[in-house]
C-alpha cells in the first residue's frame, strides 16, 4: 500500500494520462472557507464503460518525500461510479470537518477499476490491476476566518554527493506549485526543471540538482506567476 501512494504521489498532473479513455476537471479543485464542498467531473471518452473510485487523502511532505494519511475530513459522493461510454460523472468532494489552518493539503486518488474479474488466480490478478489507470488530484481546503494566503518561498545552493543542490523552501501558509525553474546569471538563463516541477507544501523543501557552474538568482512558474525566488541570505 505505501508503495502504491508513493507511486500515486508521482503523478501530479495532468489528470488525462498516458492511452486511458478518462478526463478528470478540473484539476486544481479547492474549497474555499464558505463552501461545504467541491466537485470534480469523471468524463468517458472511450467506447467501453469505465468504473473509478475516488479515494481522498490527506497530503503532506517530509524529507523523506510525500505521505498519503487515509483521513474523513473530505470524502467524495459517490466513491465509486461506472460510466458509459460517452458520458460524465458528476462527484461531490464534500468537506465534513471545517479547516482550522489556513489552507489543507489533500490528494483524490481516482483509480480506473477492472471491468470484471480477473482468471488465473492472484497472478493473473495482479497482471490485470497493473494495467488500471490511476490519477493523483490536488485538493486544497481554506478556512472561513483565514487571513491572506500566500506561498513564502526561500531558495538556496546547498553542497550535495554528487554537486550542488538547489533548494527551494516553503516559508508562506499556502502551496506553491513550481513550474519552469531557471537559474539566471545576468542575461543568460539555464533551464533546471522544465515544465511542471511539483508542489511545495508550506513549511516543506523540494530540492533540484544543479548543473555545473556557479550560482545566480532563481526564477520559477510560481502558481501561473513568473517569479524571482528570494534567497536567505
Amino acid at each position: 500500500m505505501k508503495r502504491l501512494l508513493a507511486a500515486a504521489c508521482a503523478l501530479m498532473l495532468p489528470a488525462v494520462a498516458g492511452a486511458s479513455t478518462v478526463v478528470i476537471w478540473p484539476v486544481d479543485p479547492t474549497i474555499s472557507g464558505s463552501e461545504p464542498a467541491t466537485a470534480i467531473w469523471l468524463e468517458n471518452k472511450g467506447d467501453q464503460p469505465v468504473t473509478l473510485q475516488v479515494r481522498t487523502f490527506l497530503w503532506s511532505q517530509t524529507g523523506s518525500g510525500e505521505a498519503l494519511v487515509p483521513q474523513d475530513e473530505i470524502v467524495a459522493s459517490p466513491p465509486i461510479a461506472t460510466v458509459a461510454p460517452g458520458k460524465r460523472q458528476l462527484v461531490r468532494v464534500i468537506r465534513r470537518a471545517p479547516t482550522v489552518v489556513p489552507e489543507r493539503s489533500y490528494r483524490l486518488l481516482v483509480d480506473e477499476l477492472p471491468d470484471r474479474p480477473p482468471e488465473g488466480g492472484a497472478a493473473a490478478a495482479s497482471a490485470r490491476l497493473a494495467v488500471q489507470m490511476r490519477y493523483s488530484i490536488p485538493l486544497f481546503s481554506y478556512a472561513t476566518t483565514a487571513g491572506a494566503t500566500s506561498p513564502g518561498l526561500i531558495a538556496d545552493v546547498l553542497p550535495g554527493e554528487a554537486g550542488s543542490l538547489l533548494s527551494i523552501r516553503n516559508g508562506g501558509t499556502m502551496h506553491a506549485r513550481l513550474s519552469d525553474i531557471r537559474m539566471a546569471r545576468g542575461s543568460t538563463e539555464t533551464m533546471i526543471k522544465a515544465g511542471l516541477a511539483g508542489y511545495v507544501l508550506p513549511g516543506a523543501t523540494i530540492t533540484f540538482p544543479l548543473p555545473a557552474g556557479g550560482a545566480g538568482a532563481v526564477r520559477a512558474v510560481v502558481n501561473g506567476r513568473d517569479a524571482v525566488l528570494t534567497p536567505s541570505s
